[in-house]
Formats: C-alpha cells, structure tokens, sequence
C-alpha cells in the first residue's frame, strides 16, 4: 500500500483533500450546539471566537514545529488531532467537552495551515512538474475536490442526524479525517533545500515581532480571532 500510494502522490493527496473536506456537520452545526448542546446563541458565537484565538495562537508554535519535522507528520498530525476533537465534540452536551473539541479542531488547523502549500510544492518539485501553470492546475483540482465533498456529504449529514440524532454527524466527521490522516502519514515527504535554521525561540521572536510591527497582519490576526 505504501509503495502503491509513494508511486502516485498527487492522485492520494486529491484523496486525501476530499476526504479531510467531508463536512457532514455543515448547516446543522447550529442547531446541534442549541438543541441538542443547551447552548444559547451568544454562548455558540463565543465558541467561535474561542476557535479563532486558538487557530491564531497555535499558528506559530505549530509553524516553528513543522519547520523542523517532515511536512507530511504535521498535516497528518494536525487531521488526527481535528478527528480528535470531532468525536469529542460529540460525546456529552456540556459546554467544556464543546470548548475542548474547538481547541483541537482548532490545533489541527493551525498544524496543516501553510505546511500543506509547502509539502505539495515540494512534492511538485521532486516530480519535475514545479511550474506555475502545472501548480495552479493541481490547486484548483484541490479546491473543486473540496467543494464538491462539502456539497455532497451535507446532505449525507442530514441523514446521519435524522437515523441516529444531532451528534451523529459531527462524531462521524471524525472517519474521513482520520482516514486522510493515514493517507498523509504513507505519502513520501518532498527534500528540502538545506538552509540554516534559527533556534526555535529566536525565530517565536522573529515570527512575533514581524506580526506584531506590521499593521495589516496585526488587524488581520485580530479579524481571524474575532470574526467568524
């Protein structure tokens, strides 16, 4: 299986982003978290703003981390930790279980986010297939596999709600991922151009200061924290 999958990397990684797309949950989330959660609508906005400062804060320990293990342990870590988080989202309607399946849902983001553009332009550099017009191809496959697997299994979402309840579909959110998981992990890691590295809290530092020095990015941090 992992030499079937190393001998076709971009057709797994297709596979893989549709299946981390899976959102059975979709328009019903809402619904799940007052109905069968208790939660009043402020509480369930909080919950977002909750997600977003872990997504911006988790942003650049994980970076600094997937800078010094191969790309793929961290998407493959980070789709292991949001399944986590979706079964766990699942198990009991109280508030803490919600705000620690938002916290590792949101650890999973921030482990894939950036990494992922890294892994597959190096993956496409190894191919011998780097060019911009052969990347932006492969991109927008991705992107067409994501939204056709958010609008197909929205409804399948409905069905598991309606068979076996609110917290059915969100648990079971938790398949895919794990199996994109899998997938991810069996995929080889592309080389790295060599280049010296800063020790890990000196480029925290360099990372926090950047962010902190440029307007934009600091408004735009803010806007992912405090906006859904």
């Amino acid at each position: 299986m992992k030499k079937r999958i190393a001998l076709n990397p971009l057709w797994w990684y297709y596979v893989s982003v549709f299946l981390r797309s899976v959102d059975f949950v979709g328009a019903l989330f809402t619904p799940f978290l007052i109905t069968w959660g208790h939660l009043s609508q402020d509480t369930v906005q909080f919950l977002q703003t909750w997600f977003w400062v872990w997504v911006v804060v988790l942003d650049f320990p994980t970076g600094i981390l997937a800078d010094r293990i191969p790309r793929k342990y961290s998407i493959a870590g980070g789709l292991f930790f949001a399944a986590f988080g979706f079964a766990l989202y699942g198990t009991a309607p109280k508030l803490s279980v919600f705000l620690a399946g938002e916290f590792f849902i949101a650890l999973g983001l921030a482990m894939i986010s950036g990494v992922q553009g890294a892994w597959l332009a190096g993956t496409l550099r190894d191919l011998g297939r780097s060019n911009e017009a052969y990347a932006g191809i492969v991109a927008g496959r991705a992107v067409s596999l994501s939204s056709i697997a958010r609008m197909c299994t929205g409804i399948v979402g409905t069905l598991i709600a309606a068979q076996w309840g609110l917290n059915a579909p969100i648990i079971c959110a938790a398949i895919p991922n794990l199996c994109a998981a899998c997938i991810m992990f069996l995929l080889p890691e592309p080389t790295r151009q060599e280049r010296r590295r800063a020790p890990i809290l000196e480029t925290a530092r360099i990372g926090i200061t950047f962010v902190w020095r440029n307007k934009a990015l600091r408004l735009l941090a803010l806007n992912m924290a405090l906006v859904d």
